[in-house]
């Protein structure tokens, strides 16, 4: 289940509950900054080599997601 971290910002029910979904489907955590923009991150898990080394950097493994305000049809820029 994905953890909220709103940051004082005042968003709309309709926000809050589709950055939760967001969150869910992508299997992540998700946050709320000024904006509002939703945040969600997440880490891959994977066995991959560069230059005969494994690679443990958050750079590779992270993945970020995010959109932000809704317009007035309920419409994010992605």
């Amino acid at each position: 289940m994905a953890n909220v971290k709103v940051s004082q910002v005042k968003v709309s029910p309709q926000f809050q509950r589709l950055c939760t979904q967001f969150a869910r489907i992508l299997s992540g955590k998700h946050e709320i900054d000024p904006g509002p923009v939703c945040f969600v991150s997440r880490s891959r898990k994977f066995r991959e080599t560069i230059l005969g080394r494994r690679i443990n950097s958050p750079l590779v493994n992270a993945q970020l997601f995010s959109f932000e305000y809704l317009d007035k049809s309920g419409r994010a820029f992605v």
